[in-house]
């Protein structure tokens, strides 16, 4: 009884946080100032996300797993570092043009991209029913986004579907990086800790999204965006928490064993926001 509960409070946890994420996010991108000026400034809001995850990360991981011990760091930073490249193009896909509905069926079909990295890079292998499984979750998705597709547009411009492109090939890097960082843990003796991948892979996130923010000329423009327009740097806040949130309800999944039920569940959540972005989504 007590794993059931357990797992209604995970799958809730990460339903509620990222279909409100989603719903913040899309406020977020469509928000347009009196003056014209929009928030276009994707490296400056992976920096927030993922500083929100380093913390939350970090201090579950001093709390429930006695702190960080002195692991391989190299995978980390890869993992990290391609990570948050994924989440700068799907980002930059959406304020490029790419329709959310366009998006959504793309970010969707993240699973076959993951298990070809798994493949090539770490070396995974999967039964003819996991890929069946896949199969059937990608074309329910698809069918259930096109079906919808005509209630909410938007011209999909050239850049905005290379950025999706490029941001599922960084999903199929990010499979296969995790896998080797596993094969790495197990060389020095250690296995995984949920809280500790959260946090040392956030770290790495973190710190390539601020040299690309400042790199880019996005990170003082995107606090100053931030002060002029409080409701702006509220919603990114709220949307930096439900972040962090969300991937802890999935650390807390992945801790009870059931990481397969709620990869499903993520691919079905892809396609539920689609709907309640459409009816329950308020301007900023």
């Amino acid at each position: 009884m007590a794993s059931i509960l357990n797992l209604l409070v995970g799958a809730g946890g990460i339903y509620a946080s990222f279909l409100y994420y989603g719903s913040l996010q899309e406020d977020v991108l469509s928000f347009e100032a009196s003056d014209g000026g929009k928030f276009v400034y994707s490296w400056f809001l992976q920096v927030l996300e993922a500083a929100t995850n380093v913390v939350l990360g970090g201090l579950l991981m001093v709390v429930l797993e006695g702190g960080p011990r002195p692991v391989p760091q190299v995978a980390y930073g890869i993992s990290g570092a391609v990570q948050v490249t994924a989440k700068y193009c799907t980002t930059s896909a959406m304020m490029s043009g790419v329709s959310f509905p366009v998006a959504t069926l793309a970010k969707s079909s993240k699973m076959v991209p993951v298990m070809v990295g798994s493949l090539l890079l770490g070396k995974a292998s999967y039964s003819w029913r996991e890929y069946g499984h896949v199969l059937m979750i990608v074309g329910g998705t698809a069918a259930v986004s096109l079906a919808g597709g005509k209630k909410k547009g938007g011209s999909n411009s050239a850049v905005g579907l290379a950025f999706l492109v490029a941001a599922l090939t960084c999903d199929g890097i990010v499979a296969g990086t995790q896998k080797r960082l596993k094969a790495d843990l197990k060389a020095v003796g250690f296995k995984e800790k949920n809280f500790e991948m959260q946090f040392f892979t956030s770290l790495y996130m973190c710190l390539a999204a601020i040299v690309f923010a400042v790199v880019m000329g996005e990170f003082s423009p995107g606090v100053q965006f931030c002060v002029a327009h409080p409701e702006v740097g509220l919603a990114l806040a709220k949307v930096s928490v439900c972040s962090a949130a969300g991937q802890v309800c999935f650390s807390h999944l992945h801790i009870m064993r059931v990481l397969v039920a709620n990869l499903h569940l993520f691919r079905r959540l892809s396609f539920t926001r689609f709907p309640i972005s459409i009816r329950w989504s308020a301007p900023l």
